[in-house]
């Protein structure tokens, strides 16, 4: 057996080519001491047994679901391998899940796990202990037209796999790594990754994603089938498109279609188009920014190297996608040996202190929206930051100075997959889409997660006051019914020498999540909440466009005219052009904005004086430095700095640059980023009933009070148990806050501070509340506290 990646030219013997079950063996035989052996004797599964294909082939007669890890292991599951279907068979379930951690007695930890290579050996021999002709997949599909497709793809519990009815496999044409500022690290108990740095809150790790190919079939959308994941009823609209749905695995040798002996190759290719992007927008809006064809064509307007690569690391497996580790999210570009600048034109279209690039009328994007410009280049190529100019306002209004361009690391590619041995029975190919997004500052909190629980538990009255229709809830990336970036093209052009497009216009379904055919049709299991953690790497992770614009963005083709002079509308895809230039550009301005820009994304909107939107979901003070930590993003929330004034002291908005917080390496990613999914959820409902509580429904007149302070609530607060006394209410022990909330004078009146980057904003009165999900307890103006119960 042999691993194919990119940049791999030798090949590794792994065993035997006609004996994948020894490659299986060999895990068991590592890990049998280590209470495997046991775990799988309670299930009548002998892993050590010396006819050990019989064995997991035979059907097992006392299956015991009642042992941690298998409650949600598939109620038709039978035997150690199932062929063709992961999810009923036992060694894959127990290999694969993150809930299998436990001795048969439910309490003593396995002494070690599988490593990915492993895992992957088991859903090979899934795949291959029995393999099937090219007619018998055919006949499986229906005889519906066959590809072979590049999906990513988990092993994940039931209550996060495409039906929820069992673990299962999920499978998408796109995958999410993302950017950091150190090397990935396997967690072998929860079988996948997280970002957390052990000892060095300011650095976070890469994310990577696994891809592999199948032969696939193109189905309408089936939600007692496969799916797709959040299947869309209204009118019909998923079960009159079609999805790409996995049938088969490919990888390499003879075991793996019958008749065939394959070479199954993945070659992955990413490109970052930012600055390039940025010039040709700004030239065709008339500004001469001082850059020009054929420079901007070259790196680093465009790149594609130090983005992502497979992971050449034998214990991966197949497939494993790695973005590059780079000491800083963002880096000053060079171009021709100097540091990259560009002519800041006069007059040019501001956004608070960013260049704003205006997108088309609808919505779509051509280039990064927000350009830095903060940073001027001196003639001895020394660096001035602006923002510690009094006058920048007017400087960057003028125009005319060299601002210093930066480069991210993110980017979007493609996974391609060749397999010459197939050219002839199954000569149609995709590629998957791969996103290298931004770093996720909440990697716990799954958009999916925040949509279901806003559909499915918060109560009517507070569903506009806390996703307004306008724009909407936290869609999730899955959600999204567009096909990926219709710009890139491969690197190898058709036999006229021309362009070939990577993607399809017509291929909306492409960042749905599916399941393997028929996979809905099981029983319903038990289904529990994940006991180990991770991320991951598919599309209900990730954000949806304007849902913010943190992971992707859309453009839009252009319009064409036929030869009956009908116009046919160009079309939206995703791409990662239209992402802020660097990236923390755009991430600033939707974390200040996050009431408006529902997301799993940071709501720094507390941190600076009021503007037009309200804080949706806060946070604490202990995260903004408010209580001796270094803020998450380097800048300090709201200060009263004379008790005996009535003013608040905010950072000016104009003046905040996370370009300067990456660059210094000050992104406190401990502090922030194991904030979990139920406590965000908890925060965001807390916060709608505390505006309920004051009367403040509307935008506007949530707009008026500010958080000066706000804590997990102690138990030992005096504070509270009279509160609580008073009123003859207990607050929820887990999920309860105190509030320092003030309403701002009506004039929003704003003064210079002594520090000419904040700002002094006056208020009238401060009160003192404490919250949970279902309580809100205030003090009225005759200093009595007063409770309001939903």
């Amino acid at each position: 057996m042999r691993i194919f990646s990119k940049n791999l030219d030798q090949t590794e013997n792994l065993t035997n080519d006609s004996l994948l079950i020894e490659v299986v063996r060999s895990a068991c035989m590592r890990l049998e001491s280590k209470g495997w052996k046991e775990l799988f004797r309670a299930h009548g599964l002998d892993i050590c047994a010396t006819n050990l294909k019989d064995q997991l082939l035979r059907p097992l007669e006392k299956i015991n679901r009642t042992i941690n890890g298998f409650q949600d292991f598939s109620a038709e599951g039978c035997r150690g391998i199932e062929p063709g279907c992961p999810a009923k068979s036992l060694l894959f379930h127990a290999f694969a899940s993150p809930q299998v951690i436990h001795y048969p007695d439910g309490t003593s930890p396995l002494l070690d796990f599988p490593t990915p290579l492993e895992i992957e050996a088991v859903e090979n021999l899934v795949y291959g202990i029995k393999p099937p002709s090219i007619q018998e997949l055919r006949v499986r599909a229906g005889n519906a037209h066959l590809a072979i497709v590049v999906f990513a793809s988990e092993y994940r519990p039931a209550i996060s796999s495409v039906h929820q009815k069992h673990a299962d496999v999920c499978f998408s044409r796109v995958g999410i790594t993302r950017v950091g500022t150190a090397e990935y690290k396997y967690i072998p108990a929860a079988r996948g990754y997280l970002p957390f740095v052990e000892d060095d809150p300011f650095s976070t790790r890469v994310a990577p994603c696994r891809y592999s190919a199948y032969i696939a079939t193109q189905l309408f959308g089936d939600k007692d089938s496969f799916g797709p994941l959040q299947f869309k009823d209204e009118n019909d609209t998923d079960k009159q498109r079609k999805f790409w749905v996995p049938i088969h695995k490919l990888f390499y040798g003879n075991e793996c279609i019958r008749g065939f002996s394959l070479n199954v190759t993945l070659s992955a290719y990413h490109q970052n188009e930012k600055l390039k992007r940025v010039h040709q927008a700004m030239g065709s809006k008339g500004y001469d920014t001082g850059r020009y064809n054929p420079d901007i064509l070259k790196p680093p307007f465009l790149f594609n190297e130090g983005i992502a690569e497979f992971s050449q690391k034998t214990d991966d497996g197949i497939g494993l996608l790695i973005p590059v580790v780079h000491k800083r999210l963002v880096e000053p570009a060079i171009f021709e040996g100097k540091p990259l600048s560009y002519k800041v034109p006069e007059g040019v279209k501001l956004y608070s202190s960013s260049i704003n690039i205006e997108g088309k009328s609808n919505g779509a994007r051509t280039a990064p929206e927000y350009v830095h410009m903060r940073h001027r280049l001196e003639n001895d190529n020394s660096i001035t930051d602006l923002n510690n100019e009094k006058e920048m306002s007017k400087i960057i209004t003028k125009g005319g100075y060299n601002a210093l361009h930066y480069i991210d690391f993110t980017g979007d590619g493609y996974i391609q997959v060749e397999c010459p041995e197939l050219a002839l029975e199954v000569p149609h190919v995709l590629a998957a889409y791969s996103m290298v997004a931004p770093v996720d500052f909440f990697p716990l909190v799954k958009q999916t997660e925040l949509l279901q629980w806003w559909q499915q538990s918060v109560p009517d009255e507070l569903i506009e006051n806390i996703w307004p229709s306008n724009p909407g809830p936290p869609t999730a990336l899955c959600d999204i019914r567009y096909p990926a970036n219709l710009s890139l093209t491969y690197k190898k052009y058709n036999i006229k020498n021309e362009p070939r497009a990577v993607f399809d216009s017509a291929d909306d379904s492409i960042c749905a999540i599916v399941g393997l055919m028929d996979a809905a049709k099981g029983q319903l299991t038990q289904i529990d909440n994940l006991i180990n953690e991770r991320v991951s790497s598919l599309p209900d992770s990730a954000a949806g466009v304007f849902a913010p614009g943190w992971d992707t963005s859309i453009d839009r083709t252009e319009e064409i005219e036929s030869d009956d002079k009908t116009i046919k509308p160009g079309v939206f895809h995703f791409n990662n052009y239209g992402l802020g230039s660097p990236f923390p550009e755009d991430a600033l301005l939707c974390s200040a904005l996050s009431s408006f820009w529902p997301a799993a994304a940071p709501d720094i909107t507390r941190t600076f004086a009021p503007i037009k939107y309200a804080t949706a979901t806060p946070l604490t003070d202990e995260v903004l430095g408010l209580t001796g930590e270094l803020p998450w993003d380097g800048i300090l929330g709201p200060t009263i700095p004379d008790p005996a004034v009535k003013e608040i002291e905010y950072r000016n908005l104009f003046y905040a640059d996370y370009i300067n917080t990456a660059l210094q390496v000050k992104f406190n990613y401990e502090i922030i980023t194991k904030t979990t999914a139920a406590e965000y959820a908890a925060r965001t409902l807390v916060m709608a009933r505390v505006y309920a509580a004051l009367g403040a429904i509307t935008r506007e007149e949530k707009v008026k009070w500010g958080i000066f302070s706000f804590i997990n609530a102690l138990s030992n607060d005096p504070e509270l148990n009279q509160a609580e006394s008073d009123t003859d209410c207990n607050l929820n022990q887990t999920f309860t806050y105190r509030f320092k909330m003030f309403k701002h004078k009506e004039t929003f009146e704003q003064k210079p501070a002594t520090d000419h980057r904040n700002i002094l904003v006056e208020f009238d009165k401060m009160i003192t509340i404490y919250a949970d999900p279902k309580t809100v307890i205030m003090k009225n103006d005759n200093g009595k506290w007063e409770a309001k119960r939903y």
